[in-house]
């Protein structure tokens, strides 16, 4: 099945209605900024749709729907995350990519925001299966990805196991060279540590560093992750992890959980490879701990937000609070990071395995990279709102759509 190229529909594509977008709005309103340029930033420039054909392993053949939607590409190629969710939609792969573009303008790297992925929850295929969607998906997109156009990341539900798979395909199906999909295991391009997780601890870090303390020692609850990679970056850096929720379940302990080896692949380990006991998600959120991170697609509500026991959350996915949820914490006295400015590592190790050209890059190089730019995001961002009396969510997105706008006139 041909993809379909669809014009921009704004009022279909609902984008604009999402709350986060009224950010982008208001600083959009305090630049002299065209009208319609104003338009064009706040909804997508460009939208696939069609349908993904994956045989079972019994023979038979189930059909779901793929997206691709790219928002700006002013500042350099798109690039964004590539999802296996069952919720998927256009309107919430449109948000993906307005928050890429935002988050990549904070960051100060050359990209511009995508996102898509399959409607599918990946846990219900084999792995057999889950390698045929991928490859009937990059026939879908090969036309319209490369390097230096569209880069795939990966999302929830997209282990580096599917980005190598999303690659060998695209390569097979258009010649499309390796490195137009990031998040790849390192012995096929890949850097030698997954990308998630990696900036998340320096976010923490740069939070905490703010109130005068240090991420080694603190007590760290993890809210919705795929797989060990975040609870497992966080131990590295010597904080005690204790409590970690995911879809297969949740534990807590106080003194902190002790994980078997972590096992590849998107199945493991579940929260009962810890040695913590069973817990209900709010027994998580209650846990008393110095930072909750919320990750892995996971959303918090404004009454899940009363229940938050730590002193500082980390946003570490798109829209993993809501508008009311944010609101709550903040009048608690509670520091929230957001997704805009404390997923701006993800894209400096995002854009390092992109430019690699075959080179290896010492994970000691990274860290100091990744370190290096999101200790300038958070300083451009606290400088910004010193400057302008506003929060922090705020300042990241006066600043994003400048650079962004700076971009545009550059261009005409």
């Amino acid at each position: 099945m041909t993809p379909t190229h669809e014009p921009i529909d704004e009022t279909r594509i609902g984008n604009p209605t999402d709350p986060r977008n009224d950010f982008a709005a208001r600083a959009l309103r305090t630049l002299p900024v065209p009208e319609s340029l104003r338009a064009r930033l706040l909804g997508p420039t460009h939208v696939q749709r069609f349908t993904v054909p994956v045989e079972r392993d019994d023979g038979d053949v189930d059909l779901f729907p793929g997206y691709r939607v790219r928002h700006d590409d002013a500042r350099g190629p798109f690039l964004g995350p590539h999802c296996y969710r069952p919720e998927l939609d256009a309107g919430t792969c449109a948000g993906l990519a307005a928050a890429g573009t935002w988050t990549a303008a904070v960051a100060g790297v050359p990209f511009g925001g995508a996102a898509g992925g399959v409607a599918v929850d990946p846990t219900a295929l084999s792995r057999g299966e889950r390698n045929r969607l991928g490859a009937a998906y990059a026939e879908r997109v090969a036309d319209s990805v490369g390097p230096d156009t569209d880069v795939l990341a990966p999302g929830v539900g997209a282990d580096a196991r599917a980005m190598a798979g999303l690659a060998d395909a695209l390569r097979e199906h258009a010649g499309t060279p390796r490195r137009t999909v990031v998040g790849k295991p390192a012995v096929v391009g890949g850097l030698r540590e997954p990308i998630a997780g990696r900036g998340l601890t320096l976010a923490a870090q740069e939070a905490l560093d703010g109130m005068g303390r240090s991420l080694p020692g603190a007590d760290v609850a993890v809210y919705g992750c795929d797989g060990p990679t975040i609870p497992a970056r966080f131990d590295a850096y010597g904080t005690t992890v204790v409590a970690v929720r995911d879809r297969h379940g949740a534990a807590v302990a106080p003194s902190g959980l002790e994980p078997d080896p972590p096992s590849a692949g998107l199945r493991g380990p579940t929260p009962a490879a810890y040695d913590g006991t069973d817990a209900s998600p709010e027994g998580v959120l209650g846990s008393e701990a110095d930072l909750l991170v919320v990750a892995g697609g996971e959303t918090l509500s404004a009454r899940a937000a009363e229940r938050v026991a730590a002193d500082v959350v980390i946003e570490g996915t798109y829209r993993g609070l809501t508008p009311a949820a944010e609101q709550t914490l903040e009048e608690r006295g509670i520091e929230v990071v957001p997704d805009v400015l404390a997923t701006v590592g993800g894209l400096i190790a995002a854009r390092l395995e992109w430019g690699r050209n075959g080179r290896d890059p010492d994970p000691a190089r990274v860290d100091r990279e990744v370190g290096h730019a999101v200790v300038g995001a958070f300083d451009e961002v606290r400088r910004r709102r010193e400057a302008d009396g506003c929060g922090r969510r705020e300042a990241a997105y006066a600043l994003a759509v400048s650079r962004t706008v700076a971009a545009h006139e550059v261009a005409r």
